[in-house]
């Protein structure tokens, strides 16, 4: 398998979003790439675009139903979840 993206992390966020380059790779590493193989992950996901501001409207806004996976373009972001050791606090 061969996927080609960049890992977006954010500090004390305790996951990482990987954005893959196309349209169909975070569905590709969720079907093929191991769970078990994955150093620990607790939870690996396909998420879609994030909504940058709220949709104007009821909740039959286009913009609502596609975030909320109705429709739209396909999904290309997958999102592991680790468990980070915290530092003790003295």
């Amino acid at each position: 398998m061969t996927v080609f993206g960049f890992a977006r992390v954010k500090e004390d966020s305790g996951y990482v979003i990987f954005e893959g380059y196309q349209q169909d790779d975070g569905e590709k590493l969720v079907r093929d790439l191991p769970f078990s193989s994955l150093i620990f992950a607790r939870q690996m996901f396909v998420v879609g675009e994030l909504l940058r501001r709220p949709a104007a409207g009821g909740s039959h806004n286009p913009d609502r139903r596609h975030a909320a996976g109705h429709g739209g373009e396909r999904v290309a972001s997958c999102v592991w979840k680790w468990r980070i050791p915290t530092k003790a606090k003295s």
